[in-house]
């Protein structure tokens, strides 16, 4: 039921139970203590504020089968460092992560085509975010407060991003090029001199002594 848990102080820690749908809106409101808990796979949503202000909360793993996480689902969550998504989630509603200051890195799946307003608002330790896809629709002020060092992460053929996504300058992953022929003769009993690859990236520039 709405607000099952909420402000139970004295819950370090839960794990919910085969079978479960749905975590409704305010489920674990303001848990202050909670620091972990497990979803199971077949749950499909997780309401607004379901895990508001559980400040102490480190981890969560998101379960394939969820597509969208409510408004201000982890609002407040200041211990939270790891955040899984699933593949099948394609909506982050207004505010999911405000305020989750000890957020350093998230992977947006290529699923999600939409995030709500400041959903990273007050983010101030977030500095990587990678998306696998191309640029969801969003709403204003996703990035206010995150760390000055915060890029965003495209691969090369993802459309919709251009310099900046919301104001994040957008860095693109490598690029491999390889040197030489597509195709190689070579005559048996004659040495072998590998042409080589070149790498660049928008992060660090030439990679290709990297490459091996």
């Amino acid at each position: 039921n709405e607000g099952s848990f909420q402000n139970c102080s004295n819950l370090l820690g839960m794990e919910l139970p085969e079978g479960l749908m749905r975590i409704p809106q305010n489920a674990f409101h303001s848990c202050q203590n909670l620091q972990s808990i497990h979803i199971p796979d077949g749950v499909k949503e997780i309401g607004n504020w379901a895990f508001y202000h559980c400040k102490s909360l480190e981890s969560i793993h998101i379960p394939d089968g969820i597509t969208a996480l409510g408004v201000h689902t982890f609002y407040e969550a200041q211990a939270l460092k790891e955040v899984s998504l699933p593949s099948t989630l394609n909506r982050l509603e207004w505010g999911v992560f405000e305020g989750c200051s000890s957020l350093v890195s998230i992977t947006i799946p290529a699923s999600v085509d939409y995030i709500g307003g400041q959903c990273f608002f007050r983010c101030s330790d977030l500095v990587e975010l990678n998306f696998g896809g191309h640029a969801p629709n969003y709403d204003s002020s996703l990035f206010q407060g995150v760390s000055g060092e915060a890029r965003a992460y495209v691969n090369s053929g993802a459309s919709g991003f251009g310099a900046f996504y919301s104001g994040l300058p957008v860095l693109l992953d490598p690029v491999v090029a390889l040197e030489g022929e597509s195709v190689i003769r070579h005559r048996a009993g004659r040495a072998f001199v590998d042409p080589g690859a070149k790498a660049t990236d928008g992060k660090d520039g030439d990679l290709t002594i990297q490459v091996e």
